[in-house]
């Protein structure tokens, strides 16, 4: 990872995660739940992509770790909130994967802004207000019936 510029791989990591988890993993985890169901599996799936991270000498998520686990308990924490968040993003622009890449990579992207463990803490209970208020505002979409397919590749 040190060998390639900071916004080609955070952007890039984004792009490669949502292609496999929007273009083949949320819906194929939809099946007969509701979205509420299949973005909760979505998102522990997706935190324990992460875990291999954290046992990466010097990498962001074991420098977490070995900060604090609590620390790097808010990194997994923050990962469901994001979900939700994401997905909602993803349906309500018909599909469109760009959308979710675009907010993935600017979620990722603030590993450049230094931002202090506390304040992603911070960050982390502010997500979760957000996707608790876009659950319970869109209860038709999360805990309803599903359309087969959603919108459109990019």
């Amino acid at each position: 990872a040190g060998l390639i510029p900071l916004p080609v791989m955070f952007f890039g990591a984004a792009l490669i995660e949502e292609l496999g988890w929007k273009g083949y993993g949320a819906d194929s985890l939809r099946g007969e739940r509701t979205f509420f169901k299949a973005t909760l599996i979505y998102a522990g799936l997706w935190a324990l992509w992460h875990v291999p991270l954290f046992f990466i000498n010097n990498y962001y998520h074991n420098m977490l770790l070995r900060e604090s686990p609590l620390f790097a308990l808010n990194f997994i924490v923050s990962v469901f909130p994001a979900a939700f968040i994401i997905n909602w993003l993803w349906y309500k622009n018909r599909g469109n994967i760009f959308t979710a890449v675009l907010f993935h990579g600017t979620a990722n992207f603030q590993g450049i802004l230094q931002m202090g463990q506390i304040t992603k803490c911070i960050e982390t209970a502010v997500l979760i207000v957000i996707a608790a208020w876009i659950v319970l505002s869109d209860k038709k979409l999360f805990f309803g019936k599903f359309p087969p397919r959603i919108g459109y590749f990019f």
